[in-house]
């Protein structure tokens, strides 16, 4: 059983991967995810069962331990169903919501508890006590985890320091789609109608306030004419969103892609731009936009398919980007936003090379196969005891 918290599992690399290799080994697997959204819905697979519940079912900063309860008992029986039929020989929790509330299921299951970590709650960035309650039970919780999936050593580091975990239990997975040929693909520009003489800046993912778009379009601004930008997020945008970039959009130099892709269709999609823009700028407004950004490591799952692609990278200037561009010639970082034309005429006059040297940082540091073969033998190892 692996507990979802969130509506847009089919744009999360890491999940998507682990069901496969789950469902390829056999397994049955019931997957718990939020149902609300406009996101889309995962592709069927026979061994797969998704179960969709409101957002209110799953446990959020400020829910009571007791109302976690009754919501159980008031939406599914799914935890009684496990431990009449004994279904389950492990269940996953993603994240501190779905720890949380794979811990209280399991006082009835009682199975060995897996944690996969994406967000991390740092204690010193919590707020009043039902943020610090909250971080309290999924504390706890983590701590009855046999295994823990996390993507890279600096957010490793950064879990076991905040949850007094060892490295032991923990399993290295980048948060990366699968290697997959990279088609020859003009997507883009046959469903946007964009110029042949332009070169596509692809900006892959959420506007929020740690990747504002202010600051995107204060790039765009900047840009020699021949480059423009086109946002794909992965729900249906709402148009207060867009805002900001209206005039742009009008002048053809911002192109808005309105529509998400099902997961199988991204790289396709990607491999039609020419440069993937990643965009995190660590600010205070909640626990994920803080420390979780900064200590970013390999869990941009955007970051990773730009590079499967062989899209050169222009990204904020993080901890892990400084890091890794300095081993591999893949993009270059910014202070400024105003900086990127300029880094964008240099990326230009060598292409090729970069282009290179993206594929190689995948293949060398991202491709994330062997290390999640590695987690789901340990995971059907503990299953079976």
């Amino acid at each position: 059983m692996i507990i979802y918290p969130y509506p847009h599992l089919d744009s999360n690399p890491t999940m998507m991967l682990l069901l496969n290799c789950l469902a390829n080994r056999k397994g049955s697997i019931d997957v718990l995810l939020c149902g609300d959204g406009g996101y889309l819905k995962p592709a069927g697979v026979s061994q797969i069962k998704y179960i969709y519940k409101p957002k209110k079912f799953f446990p959020y900063l400020g829910m009571s331990k007791k109302r976690i309860i009754l919501n159980h008992f008031k939406y599914s029986f799914t935890y009684l169903n496990a431990r009449l039929s004994k279904k389950y020989s492990v269940i996953i929790g993603v994240d501190p919501s779905g720890i949380i509330l794979a811990d209280i299921i399991n006082r009835y299951v009682k199975v060995p508890m897996i944690y996969i970590s994406f967000e991390i709650m740092f204690n010193k960035e919590l707020y009043g006590n039902k943020e610090k309650e909250f971080k309290k039970r999924e504390l706890a919780a983590s701590r009855m985890a046999s295994l823990i999936l996390i993507q890279d050593k600096e957010r490793a580091n950064a879990l076991g320091k905040e949850n007094s975990l060892s490295s032991e239990n923990m399993v290295l997975v980048p948060n990366s789609p699968a290697l997959q040929s990279v088609p020859q693909s003009g997507f883009l520009r046959e469903t946007l109608s964009i110029p042949s003489d332009k070169k596509i800046v692809l900006y892959c993912g959420q506007l929020a306030s740690y990747c504002s778009p202010v600051v995107i379009k204060a790039m765009v601004t900047q840009w020699p004419d021949k480059y423009i930008l086109v946002i794909h997020m992965r729900q249906t945008p709402r148009v207060e969103m867009l805002n900001p970039f209206l005039e742009l959009v009008q002048e053809g130099r911002v192109f808005i892609s309105n529509e998400p892709l099902p997961n199988r269709e991204m790289t396709k999609m990607i491999a039609s731009a020419d440069y993937g823009l990643a965009v995190y700028h660590p600010c205070s407004d909640g626990w994920t936009t803080g420390k979780n950004i900064f200590h970013m490591g390999f869990s941009s799952g955007k970051v990773a398919h730009y590079a499967m692609c062989g899209l050169p990278v222009i990204a904020s200037p993080l901890p892990v980007f400084q890091r890794e561009f300095k081993n591999y010639d893949c993009g270059r970082t910014y202070n400024d936003p105003a900086e990127t034309g300029a880094i964008l005429t240099m990326l230009d006059k060598d292409y090729s090379f970069h282009s290179r040297e993206s594929k190689r940082f995948y293949e060398e540091r991202l491709d994330p196969q062997k290390p999640m073969d590695i987690f789901c033998d340990r995971l059907i190892a503990l299953g079976k005891r």
